[in-house]
C-alpha cells in the first residue's frame, strides 16, 4: 500500500488522472473522512472538490508500481509516502 495526496486544479487535470487511473491493473482509491472510494469511478472523481488536497491509496501488493508513480508528479500536493 502507497498513499500520496494530490491536488487538481481543474477538471482536465481531473480527468486526466482518472485515465491513468484506469489503466492500472490495481486499486486506487480516494481516501476522505466518510470512506474510501473508487478513483477510477467518474461519480467517485465528479465528487471531489477542486484545488483541494486529496488522499490517495494504492493497493499494489507485488505489483511495479514505479511507472504510476512518475506519472503521478503532475498531481502531487506534497511527496508521497510508502
Amino acid at each position: 500500500m502507497r498513499e500520496f495526496t494530490v491536488q487538481f486544479g481543474s477538471v482536465q487535470e481531473l480527468s486526466e488522472f482518472m485515465a491513468l487511473a484506469n489503466q492500472q491493473p490495481f486499486d486506487v482509491l480516494f481516501v476522505r473522512a466518510g470512506g474510501v472510494s473508487n478513483a477510477k469511478s467518474m461519480f467517485s472523481c465528479l465528487s471531489l472538490q477542486l484545488n483541494s488536497p486529496q488522499l490517495v491509496r494504492i493497493l499494489a501488493d507485488g505489483v511495479d508500481v514505479s511507472e504510476f508513480c512518475e506519472n503521478l508528479q503532475p498531481y502531487l500536493a506534497q511527496s508521497a509516502t510508502a
